[in-house]
């Protein structure tokens, strides 16, 4: 429509100047709208992995975001390993029990070994049973990290470059 628009001044400026009409010319834009029926694809579409399976509990961006590679964009929870971390919490509570157990036997033992009440192979069973139970202690300890970090996971964008959060819709 603005090409035209050119075309128009003339005429208007002839039909005017027929009559003996003076006319002013003037550029100016005109809006001209039309419905049109059109389909937005992206250019570039990137999909998105966890490494577990589980429920997105934190999504930390939005429609319109900017995010790039490497940038966090949700957090995954699998329930089945919190459950796993609760039955590892009464074990390790239970060890520590047991830890602090062998420690009293252990003073005790020390006690009456220095008063020679018992023999040194009864100190010995006594320490070794404090160090089992802390050796114990501190596997259970780790058996609960490596599960912890594989309950929280962090989705994270892969590729290269900047790109928008935009709606994803399936037709």
């Amino acid at each position: 429509m603005k090409r035209f628009l050119p075309f128009f001044a003339v005429f208007a400026l002839c039909a005017g100047s027929a009559r003996g009409e003076e006319a002013t010319v003037m550029r100016q834009t005109i809006d001209d709208r039309k419905a049109v029926i059109a389909t937005v694809e992206p250019q570039h579409e990137l999909v998105a992995r966890a490494r577990i399976g589980g429920t997105v509990s934190t999504l930390a961006i939005k429609e319109g975001d900017r995010v790039a590679a490497g940038d966090r964009i949700a957090v995954i929870a699998d329930q089945k390993l919190l459950l796993q971390i609760a039955a590892l919490d009464s074990r390790i509570a239970a060890q520590q029990a047991e830890r602090a157990q062998a420690q009293i036997d252990l003073a005790r033992a020390q006690e009456l070994r220095r008063s020679g009440v018992v023999s040194q192979a009864a100190l010995d069973q006594a320490k070794t049973r404090l160090d089992v139970a802390e050796r114990t202690l501190q596997a259970l300890r780790g058996d609960r990290q490596v599960i912890e970090g594989r309950v929280i996971a962090d989705v994270e964008v892969e590729g290269l470059g900047d790109y928008f959060v935009g709606e994803r819709t399936r037709v």
